[in-house]
């Protein structure tokens, strides 16, 4: 696993723009696009809306936890479920900022992004959290949906 995440780390490095380096138009269009699916799940947040902030997802998706670590969560069904329960726990103030995009061929795509939420603690009392995300995304006909995504609150607590 430890492997994996460093060949992963160092394939970024490789592919992605030197610093101080432009961004390709397809790259700009692809952010602008990432940002709009990350808005419409804090919409979907918004509304209590387990199926809309799970529909950013491919049918197969693949969603794991690092820090916390915890199982992978397989599908878009599971992830609705998962979705359900964080509303439920009070998920609410959402705000996610996309930092970087890639696209990597057509229709397929990798973005990095922070967020930032409220969360009600095993007490009720409300808690500030934030999280960094990793994704890959895939374009299904016109719709761009996330279909691997890595996730790690800041700070990390078990």
């Amino acid at each position: 696993m430890r492997m994996a995440a460093i060949i992963v780390v160092a394939s970024l490095a490789l592919a992605s723009p030197a610093v101080g380096e432009q961004t390709s138009p397809a790259d700009q269009e692809m952010l602008r696009i990432r940002q709009t699916m990350s808005n419409q799940v804090v919409e979907a947040i918004s509304r209590n809306d387990a199926a809309a902030w799970a529909d950013h997802y491919t049918t197969d998706a693949v969603s794991v936890s690092l820090c916390p670590e915890s199982p992978p969560v397989v599908g878009r069904e599971a992830l609705a479920k998962r979705a359900e329960r964080s509303l439920k726990a009070g998920v609410r103030d959402y705000s996610a900022k996309v930092k970087e995009v890639h696209l990597l061929s057509d229709g397929l795509a990798w973005s990095t992004g922070t967020a930032t939420f409220t969360i009600n603690d095993k007490d009720g009392k409300p808690q500030q959290g934030r999280s960094n995300w990793f994704d890959m995304l895939r374009r299904e006909g016109p719709v761009w949906r996330v279909s691997f995504q890595a996730l790690a609150r800041v700070p990390c607590s078990p």
